[in-house]
């Protein structure tokens, strides 16, 4: 006898130490104990060895991880390098859990695996840049998302800049995200950084969040926003994104464009 496509929401029944023995003869999942609310009494649960206490059990799935690799691959995204700087070492690593969070004030986040050698830079440098990667930047991608000592102690060889936090701008990169980290979260295996942000640029042009910002800036490949100078602006326009699908680069074709949907939704679609 076997659960097959059958889900139990936590919450949708009574848990108890004879529940929490059947389901775990009849399913391969895993039971983790979170003790019980306030005024139940607790008991013993032989199922739960690891803990004194399972009057209450929240009941998951044991999700078969190379699937679910497998089921997120069928969402394209871009390709990331997220850096920063701490004490003077530069860092960074390839990122594809990226997205905007808010446009007032202007919030991004990034996701680090908790075993990243990186993740410590992240947390004592307060800051990070995500740096949008171009159909030519494969290699990047590659050796940031490696451990090598070209990644670790030559950054890969790659030529920066700074913005307004000094995580490094790398060169050629078809848009970037410049952050000062406000919140950390839990994020199962990984950790969530929610950055506000402090610059950003995009086809030749970059915006400053301030005055201050804008002096610790060494970018010279980018022009204030109101800028006449066409000719590095329509260079830019002329790159393209480096995609990332079912678990392959892939490149993206200029032959299909149509216009979005957004002015005919309540919320702006980017």
């Amino acid at each position: 006898m076997t659960s097959g496509n059958i889900l139990l929401p936590a919450g949708s029944i009574r848990r108890d130490r004879r529940l929490c023995q059947l389901i775990s003869d009849l399913w391969v999942g895993i039971i983790f104990c979170v003790g019980p609310p306030s005024g139940v009494e607790c008991t013993e649960c032989s199922v739960c060895s690891t803990c004194s206490v399972c009057s209450v059990c929240s009941i998951y799935m044991a999700l078969e991880k190379d699937f679910f690799r497998q089921v997120m691959g069928q969402f394209t995204t871009g390709v990331t390098v997220a850096t920063t700087c701490d004490d003077g070492h530069a860092a960074g690593l390839t990122v594809s859990a990226f997205t905007s969070v808010s446009l007032d004030p202007p919030l991004v986040l990034i996701c680090v695996d908790l075993r990243s050698n990186v993740l410590a830079h992240f947390r004592e440098s307060g800051i990070f840049a995500v740096n949008i990667l171009t159909n030519r930047q494969e290699a990047l991608s590659r050796c940031f998302a490696t451990m090598s000592e070209e990644r670790y102690t030559h950054f890969c060889n790659a030529d920066y800049h700074v913005a307004a936090t000094g995580a490094p701008i790398l060169d050629g990169v078809l848009a970037f995200v410049d952050a000062r980290i406000i919140a950390e979260y839990p994020g199962g295996d990984h950790t969530i950084f929610l950055g506000q942000v402090e610059a950003m640029g995009t086809d030749g042009e970059v915006v400053f969040a301030s005055e201050a910002g804008k002096r610790n800036s060494t970018l010279t490949a980018y022009l204030p926003k109101d800028s006449n100078e066409l000719d590095l602006v329509e260079a830019k326009r002329s790159s393209m994104p480096l995609a990332y699908y079912r678990g392959q680069y892939r490149h993206l074709s200029k032959d299909y464009q149509r216009p979005s949907l957004a002015a005919y939704y309540d919320e702006d679609f980017e």
